[in-house]
C-alpha cells in the first residue's frame, strides 16, 4: 500500500484496493474495528474518484456489510447488503453468481435477528442462483446448502419442532458429501459442515455421533489455524452445550471456559456470540447446582441480547426460559 500511496497519492483507487485487501487480513486476525476503518476509507476513495467504480464500490460495501454482520451490527449490515444488491442489479444479470452470494448473506442477517421468513426467502433465492451458475455438486452450492441446513436447525429450536432438524440433516449431509469430494477430509468447509451436523444431531438425542462430528470439526480447525481461534471457539461453545445435554458437565464447563475469552476478545463483550456462550455456561452451572452463578450468566447474556437483537429474538426467549427454570427450582 505504501508503494501505491507514494506513486499515485493517498486518494487513488489502487490505494482503495490495497485497503480492502488489508481489511481481510485484519478480520482474520480478529482486529475488526481496524478492518472497518480500512473499508470505510476505501469506500470514501472510490466514491470521489473519477470514472465508473461501481464494481469496486459493490465489492468493498459487501465486505463492510459482512464485517458489520460478524460484529453484530445487523441493521447496518442489512442496509449495506441491500445497497450492494442495487449496484449489482445495475451491473449484472439477475442470475450472476455474485448476486447469489449477496442474497445469501442478506438472508443470514435475517436469521441473525430471528426473522426466519426473510431468511428462508433469501436463502432459497441464493440457492436457485448458485445452482443455476454452477453444477449441483459444486462447493459453492454446498456453502448455500450449509446455511439452509443451519437455518432449519435454528428454526427448529426457535419453534420447538424437531421435525425441521430432520430436514436440516438431509441438507447438511449433502453439503458435507460435496465438500469432502471436492476438498478431502481436512478442510474448513468440511469442519463447518460437521459442526452443523453435530449440533443438529444433538438436538435429536444422538449425542455419540454429534460428539464425533464436533470433535472432528475442532481438530480440523486447530490443525489448520495452529492454535486458538474464533472458529474453534465457536465449535467449542456449541460442543459445550452438546456435552451439557449429554450430562457431561465437567467437560462442558471446560469447553465453555476455553471459548468465552476467545469470543469476547474477537467480538467484544456486547455480541450475540458472547451472549450465547454465557447462556450455555449458565445452563451448565444451573445443572450443576450453582444457581447463583447461573443467574449471573443468564442475566448478563440477556442484557447483551436486549442491546443487540431486541426482546423477541429466539435467543432472548431461550435465556428467559433458562431464568424461569431457575426460579422454579
Amino acid at each position: 500500500m505504501a508503494a501505491d500511496e507514494e506513486m499515485h497519492g493517498k486518494s487513488h483507487p489502487n490505494v482503495a484496493r490495497d485497503l480492502n485487501n488489508l481489511s481481510g487480513v485484519l478480520v482474520g486476525l480478529g482486529r475488526n474495528e481496524e478492518a472497518r476503518l480500512k473499508l470505510e476509507r476505501a469506500l470514501a476513495i472510490v466514491g470521489k474518484a473519477d470514472g465508473d467504480h461501481r464494481r469496486d464500490t459493490a465489492r468493498y460495501t459487501y465486505n463492510l456489510a459482512e464485517l458489520y454482520r460478524q460484529m453484530g451490527k445487523y441493521g447496518d449490515a442489512r442496509t449495506l447488503f441491500e445497497q450492494v444488491l442495487a449496484l449489482q442489479d445495475q451491473l449484472f444479470d439477475a442470475e450472476y453468481p455474485s448476486i447469489g452470494l449477496t442474497v445469501l448473506h442478506l438472508g443470514l442477517t435475517y436469521r441473525n435477528v430471528g426473522d426466519f421468513d426473510g431468511a428462508f426467502r433469501h436463502l432459497r433465492r441464493a440457492l436457485a442462483i448458485t445452482e443455476s451458475a454452477y453444477n449441483s455438486d459444486h462447493p459453492k452450492v454446498a456453502l448455500v446448502l450449509r446455511h439452509v441446513g443451519l437455518t432449519y436447525t435454528t428454526y427448529a429450536q426457535a419453534i420447538k419442532n424437531l421435525e425441521f432438524c430432520k430436514e436440516a440433516l438431509k441438507v447438511l449431509q449433502r453439503a458435507l458429501d460435496i465438500d469432502e469430494t471436492a476438498y478431502g477430509p481436512n478442510n474448513l468447509a468440511v469442519a463447518e459442515d460437521l459442526h452443523g451436523l453435530g449440533s443438529t444431531l444433538a438436538l435429536l438425542g444422538d449425542f455419540a455421533t454429534a460428539r464425533g462430528h464436533l470433535e472432528r470439526a475442532i481438530d480440523i480447525s486447530e490443525r489448520i489455524y495452529g492454535g486458538p481461534n474464533q472458529l474453534t471457539a465457536t465449535y467449542a461453545m456449541d460442543f459445550g452445550e452438546v456435552l451439557r445435554m449429554a450430562g457431561d458437565l465437567k467437560e462442558a464447563k471446560r469447553r465453555l471456559a476455553y471459548a468465552l475469552p476467545i469470543l469476547t476478545r474477537t467480538y467484544g463483550r456486547k455480541h450475540t456470540q458472547v451472549a450465547s456462550c454465557l447462556s450455555n455456561f449458565g445452563a451448565v452451572l444451573r445443572d450443576g447446582g450453582n444457581r447463583r452463578g447461573a443467574m449471573f450468566k443468564f442475566k448478563e447474556a440477556l442484557e447483551i441480547c436486549r442491546y443487540k437483537v431486541g426482546v423477541n429474538h429466539p435467543l432472548v426467549r431461550q435465556i428467559r426460559e433458562n431464568i424461569a427454570s431457575l426460579n422454579r427450582r
